[in-house]
């Protein structure tokens, strides 16, 4: 008969996300979980177990093992992100999956994989054979060419002492988990059979057997005496080699120490060397624990050293954490059903587009004063706002028209031109206004005149070729900052400057938004998929981040460092963090 050893990893988990690995009775589970933050990653996910471990066993005692049905009851649970089961019965090997998951079958070294995506398949397995279950999330996370490594250890020690501080290490496999089990053969045992010794009342066959059984005994003792010395030669080495690597990691833990004080004593007065100091102890503190047999005394010690360094870290990298943010105005007082999808500042002047109802509003964040500037008669389809001095400005499909915010008339100052291909934004800068034209990788400029603007002009220089397809925005601050998917343009002048963000640990997955202007000294730019607002100066140097849920859910933002607030624009309301 066949049975199951197993080494089950799982990564560090957040409120969001969650997993875990299971093996009991012939049924292998691996489960990874992410929820919307309102549901405790972790309490839902051993829900989750419960529920498919109580009906293993009901199908179980009733004979009625189907693993299709155990994936079948739980496929509507919004959570589960990624679900592998297995099930082995006598030699007969079934696995099936929810979400996007591979199962690995290695025989004889050789790795074949055995399920991949949302299916069921069965097969015959063989004692030695070991099957690996992980995530496509899992797999997606490791250097390509290094997952395949995972298939090559020798035995489940070895596979989970090395992986385990790898993932405990690294914050991109936080709710991961992978599971690997090993098919062997449960010996059977018999009671070993009676012996009967028989001895002949002959005195010399008596005397031969005492002489027989002295001679034993002393070779016991000697070969006794040889185990003795044996085991305490080994038992030396390994000392000797335990003393080396404490030492070794007493030294590399004092490095870290002084590096850890070094930043503490310099966090307000020179951030950006605080956070490299950090990183470099996490480094050195990763590489230890990936070398340290877990549960260990130097493996606890190293990783409570991580979790000191990693505290800090929040701190060095000045990140302000939000469960709430007050309300600062909600557009429902101006009008009963009124939304905010984008808004445009001049000093304390704010023009606020609402897309739903294609109205355009004011408010003044000094007094709070509101208004309905137009309406849907005049913005028809509107692509875009902006505000300078008394007059508003918004973008449709026959050309921009100027709102004064005093008597509310409306009329065209701009005829769409023929030279415009896709506008995907507008932003006025010293009376003049600016078009993003991602369709002709071009920034209009019309310049303020008299009477109206100058004819349609190229901001951009003759020669500069740029990428705006995936921009969305501008933010003007004398330069012109072009934004969109994961790309960010700093033109001055007309010309493409040589600019990167820097002083980060983490990628930035998506950039949403961006503000600032020629009174703020930050840039500020949104990632709505990691709920954040991250603040730069203007060389691109990282300064501090702004995190909260709801940022996710952000139509548009706004920062006035004069104010002391980013302004977040969240259905029909409109929320203020103050700035740290």
């Amino acid at each position: 008969m066949f049975h199951l050893k197993s080494a089950k990893i799982t990564a560090p988990s957040n409120g969001r996300r969650w997993g875990g690995c299971l093996v009991e009775g012939g049924l292998l589970i691996l489960l990874e979980v992410e929820t919307d933050g309102d549901v405790i990653a972790s309490h839902s996910g051993k829900a989750i177990l419960d529920q498919i471990i109580n009906s293993f066993q009901t199908s179980f005692k009733q004979n009625k093992l189907n693993l299709k049905d155990l994936l079948d009851e739980v496929a509507s649970n919004p959570f589960i992100k990624n679900l592998i089961l297995g099930l082995l019965e006598e030699n007969l090997l079934t696995v099936g999956c929810l979400g996007e998951a591979s199962a690995v079958l290695v025989r004889d070294q050789v790795a074949g994989q055995i399920l991949a995506g949302q299916n069921i398949s069965k097969g015959e397995v063989k004692a030695g054979d070991r099957i690996i279950f992980y995530s496509a999330d899992f797999g997606r996370n490791w250097e390509e060419g290094q997952l395949s490594e995972i298939y090559k250890f020798s035995n489940l020690a070895d596979f989970e002492e090395i992986l385990s501080p790898k993932l405990a290490s690294n914050e991109k496999f936080t709710g991961n988990a992978v599971l690997a089990a090993e098919v062997s053969v449960q010996e059977e045992f018999s009671a070993p059979e009676d012996i009967v010794y028989s001895l002949k009342p002959k005195y010399f066959k008596l005397k031969f057997l005492l002489s027989l059984w002295q001679t034993r005994k002393t070779l016991m003792i000697i070969l006794a005496l040889i185990l003795l010395l044996i085991i305490n030669i080994t038992a030396g080495i390994i000392r000797m080699k335990q003393v080396s690597k404490t030492k070794e990691i007493s030294q590399e833990l004092a490095t870290v120490k002084q590096q850890y004080e070094e930043a503490g004593g310099i966090l307000d007065l020179n951030p950006v060397r605080a956070r490299e100091l950090l990183s470099s102890s996490k480094l050195t503190l990763g590489k230890l624990l990936k070398n340290s047999k877990r549960n260990s005394r130097d493996y606890n010690q190293i990783n409570d050293w991580l979790k000191k360094v990693s505290e800090s870290e929040v701190a060095a990298y000045r990140i302000y954490k939000f469960t709430d943010v007050p309300v600062f105005f909600d557009m429902t007082l101006i009008k009963a059903d009124g939304e905010a999808d984008n808004v445009s500042a001049y000093q304390e002047k704010k023009v606020i587009l609402d897309n739903s109802h294609k109205t355009l509003y004011f408010l003044s964040t000094n007094s709070k004063e509101s208004a309905v500037l137009a309406g849907s008669d005049n913005l028809k389809n509107p692509r875009g706002i902006a505000v300078h001095g008394s007059t508003a400005y918004f973008l449709n499909e026959d050309g921009i028209f100027a709102v004064d915010l005093g008597s509310k008339k409306a009329g065209k100052v701009i005829e769409k031109s023929e030279r415009w291909g896709e506008i995907a934004d507008i932003e006025a800068f010293g009376g003049n206004l600016y078009l993003l034209d991602t369709a002709k990788n071009n920034i209009w400029k019309y310049i303020a005149a008299e009477s109206g603007f100058s004819p349609i002009i190229s901001y951009l220089n003759e020669g500069i070729s740029v990428n705006l397809a995936e921009s969305k925005e501008l933010a003007i601050d004398g330069s012109i900052w072009a934004a969109g998917s994961d790309n960010l343009f700093k033109f001055t002048a007309g010309s493409l400057e040589q600019f990167a963000l820097q002083g980060i640990s983490d990628s930035i997955t998506s950039i949403d938004g961006i503000s600032t202007s020629d009174e703020n000294e930050r840039v500020y730019i949104l990632d709505k998929t990691l709920s954040r607002i991250m603040v730069f100066d203007k060389d691109g140097l990282y300064q501090s981040q702004y995190q909260w849920d709801e940022l996710k859910n952000a139509k548009d933002f706004m920062v006035t460092e004069k104010e002391g607030k980013i302004y977040v624009l969240v259905g029909h309301k409109i929320h203020a963090i103050e700035i740290k």
